[in-house]
């Protein structure tokens, strides 16, 4: 074996060397980027979600407390000419609440 070959020996190896790193260095880019991919779609996902979310809950209106609730079915107590059409548990409902204010002041309550 004479120099000539012992370097081209060396230049081979050095070569397969610096293919090995660049081959590393583009599997590395490669992880980070796949993984940086996926995080940025699940952040859209959920945002998505969160964003479905908040429009569903717009779209459907608040409850209302007892309170409330009871002010409304006296006012709508008080409008019916008649009973037809009301569901039975609707007029159920109101008659309850009627019932309970008329037992509160009854007791002594306002």
């Amino acid at each position: 074996m004479d120099s000539r070959d012992t370097q081209e020996f060396y230049a081979k190896r050095e070569m397969r060397k610096s293919l090995r790193d660049v081959r590393k260095r583009r599997y590395a880019n490669d992880t980070k980027n796949a993984i940086a991919y996926m995080f940025s779609l699940a952040l859209v996902f959920t945002l998505t979600v969160i964003m479905i979310g908040q429009l569903a809950s717009c779209s459907t209106p608040p409850k209302l407390d007892a309170y409330e609730q009871h002010k409304v079915d006296v006012a709508e107590y008080l409008n019916i000419q008649s009973f037809e059409g009301y569901p039975h548990n609707q007029l159920d409902e109101m008659w309850c609440s009627l019932y309970i204010e008329a037992q509160l002041k009854n007791m002594g309550y306002e």
